[in-house]
């Protein structure tokens, strides 16, 4: 090998090596300006102020809840309401296995569960019209459950579900 030819790889050696360390170095300096000092410690402040703000509206009872997503009734009242709301929903076909029931006490914000099952035979096209007229109404029903069997000439439906009721939540 001539030692012409060992000068041109250390040469090129070293401005490869000079590259490298310079796109480091452009690389560090990129990072530190995309974040500000104190970045760190400002989200920290933005998430307490969050929280502290949340913890506060909850503590005053100040939630807003759409005005037809929850009852303003007592659990039981809400419970018989729900019954006849079902029952013209369903006209026309089979109720069957009707329950509702307060579930446990209100949680931290007030809001008490009131669950509820269902069954119902009949036409398919009229079990999917009583769910249509169910969606419709308010408190609002959160399904946890439908179950749609068909049969040669009906279908049968099983819902169960809970709507939440709170006397003191504000619309």
């Amino acid at each position: 090998m001539s030692p012409r030819a060992r000068i041109d790889t250390e040469t090129v050696v070293t401005s490869v090596t000079a590259v490298a360390a310079g796109g480091v170095a452009a690389a560090l300096v990129l990072v530190m300006l995309a974040q500000p000092s104190g970045y760190a410690a400002q989200v920290r402040q933005v998430s307490d102020q969050v929280g502290r703000g949340a913890d506060l509206l909850q503590a005053s009872g100040d939630i807003r809840y759409p005005a037809a997503a929850i009852c303003h009734a007592d659990a039981d009242a809400a419970a018989a309401a729900l019954k006849q709301r079902i029952q013209v929903a369903a006209s026309g076909l089979n109720l069957a296995n009707f329950k509702s029931a307060p579930s446990g006490g209100p949680d931290g914000a007030g809001m008490q569960p009131v669950t509820f099952g269902f069954e119902l035979t009949g036409p398919y096209d009229a079990a999917i019209q009583a769910l249509d007229r169910l969606k419709g109404g308010a408190p609002y029903i959160f399904v946890d459950q439908l179950d749609l069997k068909s049969n040669v000439s009906a279908v049968d439906l099983s819902v169960s579900g809970r709507v939440f009721c709170s006397t003191t939540a504000q619309n």
